[in-house]
């Protein structure tokens, strides 16, 4: 098995997510990256200056996996998902006592929400799709971002015949208040 640094030097420079594991196999972290060959390497390159608990992770890593995907944003996606499964010890914001956080798109109107929501339910609603589970508020975000920039999507809560915010910088076209 190679060194830990060995391997962070051999990554390619392509988006995706990395799970280092300890000794017996355990995964000690999971995440993403642009590019994993930079990330993963930032690790192994100043120790003395990181923080006390980063450093102890990195004392503890024995093994790197890594995944490729196609962006960044497939690799924000798989990397909820991997600590969601995992629960590894390092990710301490995907552990709060918190419900996980989905991202939901409901379908019953006749024109579409999206919203943040918290599920709890077995059986959600049958008009509702959801999306997830994601370990921030932020990481949600960060995904929404990157979806507006794909997909144009109003988010305006009251739908009052005035384009919302967006529409003005062409992102939400056509405007779902100016429809109605």
């Amino acid at each position: 098995m190679e060194a830990p640094q060995t391997v962070a030097k051999s990554l390619p420079h392509v988006p995706g997510v990395y799970i280092f594991k300890n000794q017996s196999g355990e995964i000690l972290y999971v995440g993403k990256a642009k590019d994993l060959k930079r990330r993963v390497s930032q690790y192994f390159l100043r120790l003395d200056d990181t923080e006390s608990k980063t450093a102890q992770l990195v004392s503890q890593i024995k093994n790197i996996a890594t995944i490729k995907t196609h962006s960044e944003f497939d690799a924000l996606i798989l990397e909820a998902k991997l600590i969601r499964q995992h629960s590894p010890k390092y990710n301490i914001i995907a552990k709060d006592d918190k419900s996980p956080l989905y991202l939901c798109i409901t379908q019953g109107a006749e024109l579409p929400r999206i919203l943040y929501v918290r599920k709890t339910a077995v059986n959600p609603e049958r008009d509702r799709v959801y999306f997830g589970p994601f370990q921030s508020g932020k990481t949600l975000k960060k995904v929404l971002r990157e979806l507006r920039g794909i997909i144009p999507y109003c988010t305006a809560k009251k739908r009052d015949g005035r384009p919302c915010f967006y529409t003005h910088l062409g992102l939400c076209t056509p405007c779902p208040s100016e429809i109605e």
